[in-house]
């Protein structure tokens, strides 16, 4: 049973959503507990990637190596062998920078922009201003009809919030916000204003630093995001981008072009 499970696992590691994954790894981790499998300490393995086979051990806590981006971009992908039924266990984790000068927004399957707009009318920000956040974003998937497209699954939106604002959680009756920031309204998938749909979550979150959007289906198009902040420390602060992605299909996503944005003083 075990091993049938491991083989419904797609070519990317994991299944088909994020509760699927997580049941299924909690059932593997059940089952080699009670499989009383003993994990040897200084066990020496194989590692084979595109610069050759090396013969390494494990230690006693174990062993880190670290992969350049080439053997790691390898078609032949990196493969671990170890000597007779020795269970060996292995985490992965890699970093990159994104530009912070990078002038043109990233697009692998989506296009995304990011708008600040001052309720006050307004060009500048001053500490104490009611700010609307806007996030618009299309992905550029073949249109298989007139009034549809591709069917997209399990979209997720990353949206930073730049130091020196704070987001106003529209359910808390301690702000005074535009009508269209009612959450109370009944959702209309052909919620269509100024070229784009309304973005409906099914979840949705909203934190210190960021807003969180996620989708479990939806048509493809372009979409938008509406949400406020209230400026409330003076300074220049960096703006980083926002993603869209799909989220068991990582290799589709797109992102914003990073900016800064200022906060004056309170006239």
């Amino acid at each position: 049973l075990a091993g049938r499970l491991l083989d419904s696992a797609n070519d990317k590691g994991y299944w088909n959503s994020t509760a699927d994954t997580g049941l299924a790894l909690f059932a593997l981790g059940e089952y080699f507990k009670a499989s009383n499998t003993e994990f040897a300490s200084n066990v020496d393995f194989d590692l084979t990637t595109s610069s050759g086979k090396e013969t390494l051990n494990s230690g006693q806590f174990g062993i880190s190596r670290d992969i350049s981006a080439e053997e790691l971009l390898n078609p032949e992908g990196i493969k671990i062998d170890a000597p007779g039924k020795n269970m060996l266990s292995y985490s992965f984790e890699y970093s990159y920078p994104d530009e912070a000068e990078r002038t043109e927004a990233v697009n692998k399957g989506f296009t995304v922009e990011k708008f600040f707009e001052n309720l006050d009318g307004s060009k500048e920000f001053r500490v104490g201003d009611l700010v609307k956040a806007t996030v618009e974003f299309e992905d550029n998937f073949e249109r298989k009809g007139y009034y549809y497209g591709t069917m997209l699954s399990h979209l997720a939106v990353e949206d930073p919030i730049p130091a020196g604002f704070i987001a106003i959680n529209p359910n808390l009756k301690n702000e005074t916000l535009p009508s269209d920031a009612d959450t109370e309204n009944e959702e209309y998938y052909c919620d269509w204003a100024f070229g784009a749909y309304t973005f409906y979550a099914d979840h949705r979150e909203l934190r210190n630093d960021r807003l969180l959007a996620f989708k479990n289906r939806m048509w493809s198009g372009r979409f938008r995001i509406v949400y406020y902040l209230r400026a409330v420390c003076e300074g220049t602060f960096k703006m980083k981008p926002t993603q869209v992605g799909l989220m068991y299909n990582p290799e589709y996503y797109g992102m914003s072009v990073p900016k800064t944005v200022t906060v004056l003083p309170a006239q």
